[in-house]
């Protein structure tokens, strides 16, 4: 997404938790689109967009874009303890 955005001339930002996040990068005017892959933590996103919230009084609302069904299997090592 960060590559789509730089492309279209806007500002992204990749982070892994909310203490990543910059005041400066926001102005409470701003329309931001927060997106998360499937291996991203719930909590993790909850606690960026909470932040948004609590910090710029943002108003959040959820869309889905496009519906991910990805499976992760495990290691072939954990595969093999699990037939045991």
């Amino acid at each position: 997404m960060a590559e789509v955005a730089a492309a279209l001339g806007r500002p992204a930002h990749l982070v892994d938790n909310v203490t990543e996040l910059r005041d400066d990068w926001f102005e409470e005017s701003d329309c931001v689109l927060v997106t998360a892959g499937a291996s991203a933590p719930e909590d993790v996103v909850t606690e960026c967009v909470n932040y948004l919230r609590d910090r710029f009084r943002a108003e959040v609302e959820s869309r889905t874009v496009r519906e991910e069904h990805v499976g992760f299997p495990l290691p072939r090592e954990l595969r093999v303890l699990e037939r045991v």
